[in-house]
């Protein structure tokens, strides 16, 4: 199950289709410090209504329609509570507290950080792919691009004949090879004139 693309659907009928896919020398360590408090500094802007900080941390998805958001597209989008929400626990969840870190993947100026979310439901693990791209020295974010949803292993759904996952080795192959959790396939079409080349590289891990 594609769980983004419901957060999508109501995304775009508030006014911030600019988020959204029209298809859909730092070490690991610091470079984990530096997403998740990018992603902080999102949520702060939403939540707090403050489009010129928004702005400034968000970077829009390379496949999305509009390349830009003006300031009442947000103000629609943020005092939208349905919308709201979708932002704040879905595209733009904290990376610290509501998300399982489970490995960074790098190409060129574009970082994508993969996380177990949804953590408290008993039934379904879902895994997120966050994409980020750095823009001078600063680590903008694109949100959640692409999720993934199946049975917990073991669990109630999987007993019941839901396709589930088979553990860490499983979780850890699909984000490999998904071609959907690939950087290179997102941001292939950010800048036509310096493509990014190659495939996303592992900098840090362990599920």
């Amino acid at each position: 199950m594609n769980t983004t693309g419901i957060a999508w659907a109501v995304l775009a009928t508030s006014g911030l289709g600019f988020l959204l896919c029209s298809g859909c020398s730092q070490g690991p360590t610091d470079l984990r410090v530096d997403l998740e408090n990018t992603m902080g500094k999102v949520r702060a802007s939403v939540e707090s209504g403050d489009y010129e900080s928004f702005v400034r941390w968000v970077e829009p998805n390379p496949r999305a329609k509009s390349r830009s958001l003006g300031r009442e597209q947000f103000e629609k989008g943020v005092s939208d509570p349905k919308a709201k929400k979708m932002l704040l626990e879905l595209m733009f969840p904290d990376l610290k507290t509501q998300a399982k870190f489970i490995k960074i993947k790098t190409l060129g100026d574009w970082a994508a950080y993969y996380a177990e979310t949804y953590l408290n439901d008993k039934n379904y693990l879902t895994v997120h792919m966050f994409l980020f791209r750095k823009v001078g020295n600063e680590w903008r974010s694109l949100g959640a691009v692409f999720g993934l949803t199946k049975a917990r292993p073991g669990g109630e759904m999987a007993q019941k004949g839901l396709a589930a996952w088979k553990g860490t080795d499983d979780i850890l192959n699909t984000i490999d090879t998904n071609p959907k959790f690939q950087i290179e396939n997102i941001v292939k079409d950010a800048d036509p004139e310096h493509p990014a080349t190659g495939t996303g590289q592992p900098t840090s891990g362990g599920a």
